[in-house]
């Protein structure tokens, strides 16, 4: 169960429905990413959200299963930077004893407070960031399986590791 840190409010459906997140909000899925090895995709994934930025921040986080401390780079982040959408990765072929992490950060850039459909897919060959049905940035230089970190946190609506936490501050809905 995802452990919710404090009251969502939730956007009505006439207004467009949806979780309004502030930056005390956490949605937490796992506190260790170990409760939910058999669960996470090991080398085909797909995740996507309709998301509204209205705090721009340099480590987005949209849903996250990640730990990038320095040179140690492991998991995953379908996230945003100051004004693109973002999509990390890192995989067993490009690992370099601790991981190594390739972000891609799509071309649109996001208008504060607009709903965007954002898909991150990765199919152990080529990473691609889409916005609205559009790719919008790809790359090769990861491949094989996901290299998934030893432990650490599993969120919605933020970029979180072991010691850093950037929540989302917008609307969020339909994540999967």
């Amino acid at each position: 169960p995802i452990v919710i840190s404090t009251p969502i409010h939730f956007v009505p459906d006439e207004h467009g429905g949806g979780a309004e997140l502030h930056e005390s909000d956490m949605l937490l899925v796992a506190e260790d990413i170990t409760k939910l090895k058999d669960e996470l995709p090991q080398r085909n994934l797909t995740v996507s959200a309709w998301v509204s930025v209205t705090t721009p921040r340099r480590w987005g986080g949209i849903f996250s299963c990640i730990q990038d401390n320095d040179d140690y780079e492991k998991g995953w982040v379908l996230g945003y930077d100051n004004s693109n959408f973002t999509f990390g990765l890192a995989s067993m072929a490009a690992d370099d004893g601790n991981g190594a992490m390739t972000y891609l950060a799509g071309s649109t850039r996001y208008e504060l407070g607009r709903l965007y459909h954002v898909m991150a897919t990765y199919d152990g060959t080529t990473m691609k960031l889409y916005v609205n049905g559009r790719l919008d940035a790809q790359s090769a230089t990861q491949s094989g399986d996901i290299l998934y970190p030893g432990s650490g946190p599993v969120s919605i609506g933020s970029y979180m590791d072991d010691n850093e936490f950037h929540p989302h501050e917008g609307r969020l809905m339909d994540v999967r």
